[in-house]
Order: C-alpha cells, then structure tokens, then sequence
C-alpha cells in the first residue's frame, strides 16, 4: 500500500510541475509576443544620388556621389507625423580636376528632423510628405576636414509604386566660409512598403467613407 501512495504522490507532483512549467512558458511566450521590436518600429532608411555644388568655397568645384540617409524616429506615436534623429552619409567625387588635391567628397552630420506625412512612419497613410531639419556635419573636402552646421529639407511621395525622397541639403562650414548645396534623390528602402502601399490605395476609398 506504501508503494501505491508513493507512485500516486509521484504521480500528482509530475503532473502539478508539468502545468507550471507549461503555463510558465505560455506567459513568457505572450510577453515576447506583445514586446514591440523598438529599432524595427522606428528605423527608416534612404539611399540615392547627389549632385553637389558650391556657392561659397575657393574652388568652383561641383561633385556628383552616393548617399544613404538613415533615422531612428524618437516620436513614434502617430502615424503620419514623427520627430527623428539621423543622418546623411554622402560620398562624392570632384567632377572638375583643375587642381591637384584629392577629389573626393565625405559628409557625416548628426541631425534632427520633423516629418510629417508620407513616410513620417512605417505606418503612414499620407501620398505625399514634408520633411525638414538640421544638425551638425563633419565633412572632408578636397583633403582638408570642416565642420559646422548644416540644415535640410525635402518631399517624399509615390512614384510608379515606390516610395522616393526628393532632398536638399546645405552645408554651411568653416565659419560661413564654405557653403556646399547637396540636391538629392533617394529611393525609400524597406520590404514594410509594399504593405504600406496597399494601405494608400485602400485609405484613398475610405476616407470618403468616413465624411
């Protein structure tokens, strides 16, 4: 009789522990579940071409390059209107080569934007937005380091299904002594807009709807 209450004790016990740790795992499961992923929320990326030329600087040089534009919205709470922190890596090359030091253009600034409408989030609604901000840059031109303020300003909306930012950025460095004008276009990157887009489409029969 021992033996039998042994095994059914035994018996109890697996079974209260089988339980706890199969609700245990279910908790932790929804949590995980419902925790937000805070950088893939809030990151959004760009990258295009520029077009460079100076209206202040000892050589007229004009500089043609890449960039990529990334931000990290700090303000994440309505869906066509965010505050970020980012920045805008240009990468250039000197298309004059009148003198002989090194042609190559490089530009990192730190900055903060306000973005309202189109890509304002990754759940925007919005065919077209505004963007427009500004930071501090560090920038190599022609061999020589600079630094000093910058500003920028653009529209992002659809064009043939994709989403595109239409930039410009100023440089203003040295003191006022270099001042370099930055025009870009900018492919908007991210699988989330094909699914954005439906949204557009789909939005544009609602809001009737919704008068």
């Amino acid at each position: 009789m021992d033996y039998i209450k042994f095994y059914r004790f035994r018996d109890s016990i697996v079974v209260i522990v089988s339980f706890i740790v199969i609700d245990t795992g279910n908790v932790f499961a929804q949590q995980q579940q419902g925790t937000p992923n805070f950088f893939k929320d809030r990151f959004i990326s760009s990258a295009g071409v520029f077009y460079c030329k100076p209206s202040i600087l000892p050589a007229k040089n004009s500089y043609l390059g890449l960039n990529f534009s990334p931000q990290l919205n700090l303000l994440n709470s309505y869906s066509d209107f965010s505050i970020a922190f980012g920045t805008q890596l240009d990468m250039g090359y000197k298309l004059s080569s009148a003198d002989n030091n090194s042609k190559f253009l490089a530009s990192i600034p730190a900055m903060a934007t306000i973005n309202a409408g189109h890509l304002a989030t990754r759940d925007f609604f919005s065919r077209f937005g505004l963007f427009a901000g500004g930071g501090y840059d560090f920038c190599s031109i022609s061999g020589s380091t600079q630094k000093g303020f910058m500003w920028t300003g653009g529209m992002r909306t659809w064009i043939f299904r994709r989403s595109f930012t239409l930039r410009y950025t100023q440089l203003v460095l040295n003191d006022s002594k270099i001042v370099m004008n930055l025009f870009s276009l900018q492919l908007d990157l991210g699988a989330y807009l094909k699914s954005v887009y439906k949204n557009n489409v789909i939005s544009r029969f609602v809001k009737p709807m919704r008068k």
